[in-house]
């Protein structure tokens, strides 16, 4: 399978080198790194674009600022891979996650969506990693879960993988929905993936290690202000009526849980009291 991943950075000249370094050393054959600087302000076109832009594994995007989801197009409208894979400019993997990845992908031939489990860390301290046999869960098809619970079936963004041909469904976007998601990208991405009918599947290895620091902390402390609740659930409601629209699904699809559910090989109990409602 042919490999794509994509780092967005913004002012991340600091920790961008980490991220590029940990794709190029993956011991699964990479088949392109996306790079897409959103309009960095900082050292990153200067210092580590020249070290790394002519590298014959990356492919470097500069464009204008203008937030996550839009750098997330214009990666994805560069890629050519079968398997994409996200990665933000301050976190990084280990070196055989996508390795790893990819088994699960040829094991589990249904599976468009699937995350892991991030190893959180700030400065040198990692929390301990579960290297022995991680748990995984096969999700099904989430259409109507989505629509009636808004459940995220997902983890941060440098823990998604998706097909490519799932991707072409989800992109491109319109100019507001870019807007509206300047950050928090990876909302589009679980829930889109929901409401396109995708096969969601959870791989609980701990092989991307996700940096905890001051900014990602400023976004995480916003959730308790009721305003930024407040515009953060009318953005969700947006989204997923762009969706429902973008995929034609109307209230009659209501009517397909129980099949639905039935796509859930081995459901858990909070899942069949779920669909039992």
């Amino acid at each position: 399978m042919k490999v794509s991943i994509l780092i967005n950075t913004y002012n991340y000249a600091k920790y961008l080198p980490q991220a590029i370094e940990s794709a190029l050393g993956q011991t699964y054959p990479v088949h392109e790194i996306i790079v897409v600087d959103d309009g960095s302000t900082d050292e990153t076109d200067v210092s580590i674009r020249p070290k790394y832009a002519t590298h014959q594994a990356i492919k470097w995007i500069r464009k204008e600022n203008a937030g996550q989801l839009s750098a997330f197009q214009a990666g994805i409208d560069a890629s050519t891979g079968e398997l994409f894979f996200f990665l933000d400019a301050d976190d990084y993997y280990e070196f055989d996650y996508v390795s790893l990845m990819v088994g699960y992908y040829k094991e589990h031939t249904r599976a468009d969506f699937v995350f892991s489990e991030p190893a959180k860390f700030s400065g040198t301290a990692t929390q301990t990693k579960n290297r022995n046999d991680p748990k995984s869960y096969d999700y099904g098809i989430s259409l109507i879960r989505e629509l009636t619970t808004q459940s995220f079936i997902g983890r941060q963004t440098s823990t998604l993988s998706l097909k490519k041909k799932l991707l072409d469904q989800l992109f491109p976007l319109p100019d507001y929905m870019l807007k509206t998601w300047e950050i928090c990208a990876d909302e589009y991405l679980i829930r889109g993936a929901s409401l396109a009918g995708a096969n969601k599947h959870y791989y609980g290895i701990q092989r991307v290690n996700y940096r905890i620091h001051g900014n990602n902390l400023f976004q995480g402390s916003k959730s308790t202000d009721i305003y930024h609740k407040y515009e953060r659930e009318r953005n969700i409601c947006s989204l997923i009526n762009h969706l429902k629209e973008k995929f034609h699904i109307q209230h009659n699809h209501l009517e397909l849980a129980a099949l639905e559910y039935k796509t859930i090989p081995t459901p858990s109990p909070s899942d069949t009291a779920l669909y039992e409602r």
